[in-house]
């Protein structure tokens, strides 16, 4: 219907048609602006410019649309991934690309010889790598087998070596206890003969007129040799430790020279094993052990006559406390400086106290043997005793002949030559300064 037939059919039915304010503003903005234009138009062709085409196009209500251009891959949701039964060819394709398929559809067809054959293959591969592993299993059960023999015979061979070893051991102690026995008799032995030659050497120095001073000296030299013979028995049982090596033991206890008689205790300790003793010296009741013993006495302040007094019995006490703690062997009694001498080059004593004329004998001896020279450790004040041999010329005979000799035999150059083969501290002090000079 248009607008002039609704406006008579309402003019004729009395009813007065209402203005429609709405549609008038939804027009009034595109009529402005095609009137603007207009005027510019109008304008632009009223100064002689030339003319521009304007386009126009009618207002419409309604929906905007807008395009998107990209680019990307499109996946499926569900994605299910196909491989063939072997390796075959492929005879022919069912399907093209962008096909919907559904279950049970053809999608590709294979060469049924070829299909057979890949999967007659994959059947002979399958039981050649069934057959490796199972050979591999066998190999290595052969193997494991193999391993848990060995393992036993190696325990077996372990704890054959444990009782070897354990016999070894017994058989070392067995000989240690042999020869500790063996050697206490040789010490009894040779405390005896020693005393028979101190009883044949004051039978010469007091001699009687009855006496046959040639029957004791043969005697005499018949008791040192015995003497000689056993103390070389006991060389050789001492020197049994002797394979194991030569050892700086005080280096190997982490110990240093002891000055003080506290310290010698501590280091003697430190020291003493099962086969070695901290500290030996000569305990002989003669002329060796009272040698021995003076250093301790006199270092307490004690005199050689004034004994029986607190320093005295101080310097008694401490030699007793170093066998009562087990430092220094009891054998010390019966052991000569000899003795002692041996039992330190052997390796069955650590430290010893001594005199200089041992030291030829530890040179020949004993040449690699690591040892070095220091003061007795003191009490009070350190000290020391010298002794030696006296000179004396009887009165008748050939007097004149023996000062001749005596002359000769304490010249410097001879005093020299036996002081050095004789070990011995020269009682010339001139003399004494100079030996030894390359021990010190």
């Amino acid at each position: 219907m248009s607008k002039k037939d609704k406006k008579e059919l309402t003019q004729e039915n009395g009813v007065r048609p209402r203005k429609r304010k709405k549609k008038w503003l939804k027009f009034a903005i595109p009529a402005a602006i095609v009137v603007v234009v207009a005027i510019v138009v109008k304008n632009s062709m009223g100064n002689g410019t030339a003319a521009v085409p304007v386009y126009t196009s009618q207002v419409t209500k309604g929906d905007i649309s807008t395009e998107l251009n990209t680019s990307g891959t499109v996946k499926a949701e569900n994605t299910k991934t196909f491989f063939a039964p072997a390796s075959a060819r492929v005879e022919g394709i069912e399907v093209s690309l962008g096909d919907i398929v559904k279950a049970g559809d053809v999608l590709l067809c294979f060469d049924e010889e070829a299909v057979a054959y890949a999967k007659r293959q994959s059947e002979l591969e399958n039981a050649i790598n069934s057959a490796d592993y199972n050979s591999n299993v066998h190999n290595n059960n052969e193997q494991r087998s193999k391993l848990e023999k060995a393992q036993a015979e190696i325990a077996e061979c372990e704890a054959a070596i444990d009782n070897y070893e354990k016999y070894i051991d017994d058989l070392t102690n067995g000989i240690t206890d042999m020869n500790a026995l063996k050697k206490a008799d040789l010490y009894a032995e040779i405390y005896s003969v020693e005393k028979q030659l101190n009883n044949y050497e004051l039978a010469m120095q007091v001699p009687t007129e009855d006496m046959d001073f040639e029957d004791i000296l043969r005697r005499k030299t018949d008791k040192q040799n015995e003497l000689n013979k056993l103390q070389n028995e006991l060389n050789m049982l001492s020197d049994y430790k002797t394979d194991y090596g030569w050892e700086d033991m005080l280096t190997q206890a982490g110990c240093s020279v002891p000055t003080t008689w506290d310290e010698l205790m501590e280091t003697a300790k430190a020291l003493t094993t099962d086969s070695v003793t901290g500290l030996a010296l000569c305990s002989v009741q003669n002329e060796e052990g009272t040698f021995n013993f003076v250093p301790w006495l006199w270092s307490t302040g004690a005199t050689s006559y004034d004994i029986n007094n607190e320093n005295g019995i101080r310097a008694l006490t401490y030699i007793q406390n170093l066998i009562n703690e087990g430092v220094m062997s009891k054998e010390c009694i019966n052991w000569t400086q000899g003795d002692v001498m041996n039992q330190f080059i052997s390796g069955n004593v650590a430290m010893m106290e001594n005199g200089p004329w041992q030291i030829p004998t530890m040179q020949a001896e004993a040449p690699e043997l690591n040892w070095k020279v220091t003061l007795i450790p003191k009490d009070a004040e350190y000290a020391s005793v010298l002794g030696g041999e006296n000179y004396a010329v009887i009165n008748g005979g050939n007097v004149d002949g023996a000062l001749d000799f005596l002359t000769y035999a304490t010249s410097e150059e001879k005093v020299k030559f036996m002081m050095d083969k004789f070990g011995y501290i020269s009682a010339d002090k001139t003399i004494a300064e100079s030996q030894f000079a390359a021990d010190s």
